[in-house]
C-alpha cells in the first residue's frame, strides 16, 4: 500500500511531492517493479523541475534494478552527443549521481572531455570522480586534460578526479611535480600538491624537490600546501641553504635589465641574418 502510494505521487503536480516520492522509494526495503523504475527513468530525463529530475536519479542509484533497466533501454541515448550544452552537462551531472558507467556510454562519455564547451570538459571530470572508476581511457582522458587544458579550472578538476580515483604511479606522481613546479596559476598548484598527497612515495628526489619548492614558492597558500607535504613525510623543511642561494642568484641573474636587453638585441640580429639569407 505505501509504495502504490508512492507511485501515484510520481504523478503529483506538485514537484516537492514528487521530490518526496523519489526519496521515499529509494528507502524502501521491498523489491519495485519495472514500472516504477521505467517512471523514475523518466522523470531523470524529462522532467521540467531540476530537483525532481536529480532525485529521481539517486532514487534509481539506490534500487537494485537500475543497472539493468539503465543499460538496456536509456544510457546510449543520455544526450551526450545532441542538443544545447546545458543538457550534456545535466546528463554527465545525473550519470555521476546513478554511479553507473556501461559499454556502450562509455566511448560518448569520453568525447564529453574533448568537448568545445568549458562547462562539458569539467563536469566530465567531475563526473569521473563521482564513478570513481580506474578505467585506463578515463585515466588518459584526465591525464590529457591535466598536461594541456587551457582553462585552468578544467585542470584543477582533472587532477582532483585523479586524486579522488585513487590512482597514482611514477608517471602521474612526476607529472605533479612538474605542475608544481611548473603551473602558473597557484590554484592549479595546490591541487597538484593536494594529490600528491594520497602518494605513499618516499625518497631523497621528493624531499629535494619539496624543500626547493617550499623555498622557492612565491605564493603563500602553495607554500603552505608544499609544508604540509614535507610535514606529512618527516622532511625538514630547511634544503641545502647553499645550493638555494645559488638557484636564487641564478633567477636573479637573469631577470636583471642588463641580461634581457641583450637577449632581445640578439634575437633582433638573428632575425636579421635570417632576413638577409632569405633575401639573397
Amino acid at each position: 500500500m505505501c509504495l502504490w502510494i508512492e507511485a501515484e505521487e510520481l504523478n503529483s503536480a506538485n514537484c516537492k511531492t514528487r521530490v518526496q516520492a523519489c526519496t521515499s522509494i529509494a528507502k524502501l526495503r521491498s523489491p519495485v517493479n519495472k514500472d516504477i523504475c521505467n517512471k523514475l527513468i523518466h522523470m531523470m530525463w524529462n522532467d521540467w523541475n531540476c530537483a525532481v529530475r536529480h532525485a529521481a536519479a539517486l532514487a534509481l542509484s539506490e534500487l537494485n534494478e537500475a543497472r539493468e533497466m539503465h543499460n538496456k533501454q536509456y544510457l546510449h541515448s543520455a544526450k551526450l552527443e545532441e542538443g544545447p550544452t546545458a543538457w550534456r552537462v545535466e546528463a554527465l551531472i545525473l550519470i555521476g549521481q546513478l554511479k553507473i558507467m556501461t559499454p556502450k556510454l562509455l566511448p560518448t562519455f569520453l568525447r564529453c572531455f574533448n568537448d568545445d564547451f568549458v562547462t562539458v570538459r569539467k563536469q566530465a571530470c567531475l563526473t569521473a570522480a563521482s564513478l570513481m572508476m580506474k578505467d585506463q581511457s578515463i585515466l588518459n582522458q584526465l591525464i590529457n586534460l591535466m598536461q594541456n587544458e587551457p582553462i585552468w579550472e578544467v585542470k584543477v578538476e582533472a587532477i582532483n578526479a585523479l586524486k579522488k580515483i585513487g590512482w597514482m604511479n611514477t608517471a602521474l606522481r612526476e607529472l605533479l611535480m612538474w605542475a608544481v613546479h611548473h603551473e602558473e596559476e597557484p590554484s592549479v598548484r595546490i591541487a597538484a600538491c593536494e594529490a600528491l598527497r594520497t602518494s605513499d612515495a618516499k625518497g631523497p628526489e621528493l624531499q629535494h624537490f619539496l624543500q626547493e619548492r617550499y623555498a622557492l614558492e612565491p605564493n603563500a597558500e602553495v607554500q603552505r600546501h608544499i609544508k604540509g607535504l614535507l610535514k606529512k613525510h618527516g622532511y625538514s623543511l630547511q634544503a641545502d641553504e647553499r645550493k638555494i642561494h645559488e638557484i636564487k642568484l641564478q633567477v636573479e641573474l637573469l631577470c636583471t635589465k642588463h641580461i634581457i636587453t641583450q637577449k632581445v638585441l640578439l634575437i633582433e640580429e638573428m632575425g636579421k641574418q635570417q632576413q638577409h639569407k632569405l633575401l639573397y
